[in-house]
């Protein structure tokens, strides 16, 4: 189960996301549609970790994250209860 309750999350001086509520039992599929720029991904690098909100909770599953928060401890990570695919792949090739 994922609980997002009054998510925000800024870059610099720009609000991307504010007052986000959510919640998606276990099975329960959920879709995030929206135009370019919206917040989409923000969103989902928010609810896996991998950006911290300025506040809000996030629950996943028993464990609950109360922001504002500077880092998490090895014993926290929800990984790999939470898996993010990214949307463009950062690979390079070097020649040698």
């Amino acid at each position: 189960m994922i609980i997002a309750n009054n998510v925000i999350l800024t870059y610099g001086p720009r609000q991307i996301l504010k007052d986000i509520n959510l919640r998606l039992e276990p099975g329960q599929v959920g879709t995030v549609i929206g135009p370019s720029g919206s917040g989409k991904t923000s969103l989902l690098r928010a609810l896996s970790l991998l950006d911290f909100p300025e506040s809000g909770t996030i629950a996943i599953d028993e464990q609950v994250f109360v922001f504002p928060r500077k880092r998490l401890i090895t014993s926290e990570m929800p990984w790999p209860k939470v898996t993010v695919v990214f949307q463009d792949l950062y690979l390079s090739l070097i020649h040698i």
